[in-house]
Parts: C-alpha cells; sequence; structure tokens
C-alpha cells in the first residue's frame, strides 16, 4: 500500500514536469523534483497540514497529502504560463522609436539593479550613486502624493543591496494585487510570473523558480505578454491600477526574447495599450507597467531624457524606487589584462 502510493506520488510529480516541457517560456522548472520525507519544513502559505519545504531546488513531500499537491500543482501553472530567460547582457544603449504614435525613449542591455531609498530621490541621484549608465523610475508605490517621504512600496520586493526578502503583509493591498506581474531576477535569470498571495509572498517557494535571487518587485500590470498586447478593454479586466487607461507619460519595463532587459519612457502622453504596441514594435517580448505619469523618469549618464512634466529639462518628482542599468560589458572591455 505505502510503496504504491509513494509510485503514484513520484508519477504525478513526473506528469507535472514532463507537461511543462513543452512550455514557451525557460524557466528551469524541470529541475524541481519531489523527494518524499516524513517530516519537513513548511513553505509559507501551504494549508492544511502543510508538507512542502524548499532547499537545494527540491520539493520534499510527505505522501499523500492532496492539499500540499495542489499548491505545487498551481505555482507550477504560474511559472508555465510566466516568461523566463537567460539575461542576455550586453553594453547600455540609448535609442529613441516612432514605429507607432507612441514616441519612445529606450534604454537597451546591460545588468539590471533594483534599488530603494530610505526617502525619496531623482533618478539621476540613484544613477550617480550606484554609478549606474542610465535608470528609470520603478515600482508603484503607497503614498501617491505629490510631496509625500514615505517609500512603501505595492507589493512584494528584494534589492541586491538589502538582499532580505521583504513580504507584502497589508492584507488589503494583497486583495487588489494577486496575478499582477511579478519580476525577479539572478545574476543570470530573469523571469515573469503571476502573483499569487499565498504562495509567492514568499523567497522560499520564489527560489523554486529564479534560484538565488537578488531582485524582484511588483508592476502595476502585464501590458505585454508573450508578445500580444492588451487592449484597454481587456486591461480593465486583467489586474492593474484604475488609471491603467489614462493617457499621461507611461513608463515599462521589458524583456526581449531573447532575455535583454528593455526600459522604456514615452516622450508624449499616452495609454497603457499604446505604450504596450509601442514596446513590441521596439522589440520587448514582454512588458509590465512601471509607476508612471509625474514619476515618469529616464536618465541616460547624466542627461533627462523623458519626465512627467511639461517641461523636459525640470527633473520628475523624488520616487523611493529605481531600476538601473550597470554597464558590466563595457567596464569589462575597459579593465586592462
Amino acid at each position: 500500500m505505502v510503496t504504491m502510493g509513494l509510485a503514484a506520488i513520484f508519477l504525478w510529480g513526473n506528469f507535472i514536469l514532463k507537461r511543462l516541457s513543452g512550455a514557451t517560456n525557460d524557466l528551469p522548472v524541470g529541475r524541481i523534483f519531489f523527494e518524499v520525507r516524513a517530516n519537513c519544513r513548511v513553505l509559507p502559505g501551504m494549508v492544511r497540514s502543510p508538507i512542502l519545504t524548499a532547499r537545494d531546488r527540491v520539493l520534499r513531500v510527505r505522501p499523500f497529502d492532496l492539499a500540499g499537491f495542489s499548491q505545487v500543482q498551481r505555482v507550477l501553472k504560474v511559472v508555465r504560463e510566466g516568461f523566463g530567460s537567460a539575461l542576455l547582457k550586453k553594453s547600455v544603449r540609448l535609442e529613441f522609436s516612432d514605429r507607432t504614435r507612441v514616441r519612445l525613449a529606450l534604454l537597451r542591455g546591460g545588468r539590471p539593479l533594483s534599488l530603494l531609498s530610505k526617502y525619496r530621490i531623482g533618478v539621476s541621484d540613484f544613477v550617480m550613486q550606484s554609478g549606474a549608465v542610465a535608470g528609470i523610475n520603478g515600482a508603484f508605490f503607497v503614498d501617491a502624493s505629490l510631496f509625500g517621504t514615505n517609500n512603501t512600496l505595492i507589493g512584494p520586493y528584494q534589492t541586491e543591496a538589502n538582499p532580505q526578502f521583504q513580504p507584502e503583509r497589508n492584507p488589503a493591498i494583497l486583495e487588489r494585487i494577486k496575478n499582477r506581474p511579478l519580476v525577479l531576477w539572478n545574476a543570470k535569470r530573469i523571469a515573469i510570473v503571476a502573483f499569487q498571495t499565498t504562495t509567492l509572498n514568499s523567497s522560499d517557494w520564489l527560489n523554486l523558480i529564479v534560484p538565488k535571487i537578488t531582485d524582484a518587485f511588483l508592476g502595476g500590470a502585464w501590458i505585454l505578454k508573450h508578445g500580444q498586447v492588451f487592449s484597454d478593454a481587456q486591461l480593465l479586466e486583467r489586474p492593474a491600477p484604475q488609471d491603467v487607461n489614462e493617457v499621461r507619460p507611461r513608463v515599462f519595463f521589458g524583456v526581449t526574447k531573447h532575455g535583454e532587459v528593455l526600459l522604456g519612457a514615452s516622450l508624449n502622453p499616452t495609454s497603457s495599450s499604446e505604450l504596450a504596441r509601442a514596446a513590441r514594435a521596439a522589440g520587448a517580448f514582454e512588458a509590465v507597467l512601471l509607476d508612471s505619469g509625474y514619476s515618469t523618469s529616464l536618465i541616460y549618464q547624466d542627461k533627462i531624457i523623458a519626465v512627467g512634466r511639461h517641461n523636459a529639462t525640470i527633473p520628475s518628482r523624488p520616487v523611493p524606487h529605481a531600476i538601473v542599468l550597470m554597464d558590466d560589458v563595457r567596464d569589462q572591455k575597459m579593465t586592462p589584462h
């Protein structure tokens, strides 16, 4: 009886992983496997006699607990429907695109680095203080007032400078942000998955998707997914901020199909769906909405390229979070051997 039960568990786990082998993304889910063990540490979010733990990319499973397996199944479904790729690192470049009605300023390449300040500062300050080549404003934050100083972000996050994963603890916010895009990466890989409140609000689960995470943040909306643009009507039905369809300066975090980071800001007011079309035309395969409007800010070297104001020479409002691009490729070429 026990032998048959254990065999069924392994067959079930192998079946799920084989189903993932034909997925369109490149997440390393095939490395996740099941090990039966009677006693194990609990992963956060488990329900009804929790049974899973994560260590060395192994899911240790107590036999015959179907509630635990349903949790695994849901997470694997999110992974299968998400995006994952090796990070393609090239020198940072500034480009401009007018292939659609939206004029874009674009930053390509480099190694992304997310940064959180103790208070709000300009994106140019984030770039200068980190020694980056370029940067853009980042995630949405709780206090949206123009002159606020609070740095609390919406959703879970992690930065390389502060490697302690920070879950979202506000129940009201958690209810709002389910299935919004969660962006996470390490030194070699990047992934975007739909945020799940009971599982992916924990670094244990996330490290099964991308091991040794260095950075994570929650996007406002998944506006371009697997090359598909979501219309205004579709965005209203998807997890997104209430003002997702308002015409204003807009910003996105994107990735090409081959894993190159693409950061973009509109140079004219636009809707999120138009921004997605422009991002796709510029080469993005995935794009998530970042904080926009008065927060819009794209900096290249020491130059202000895009802002959320009518006067392009005046910096945008200070923000608590930014994504900067480190040019490791250029630095390696300049290092004498």
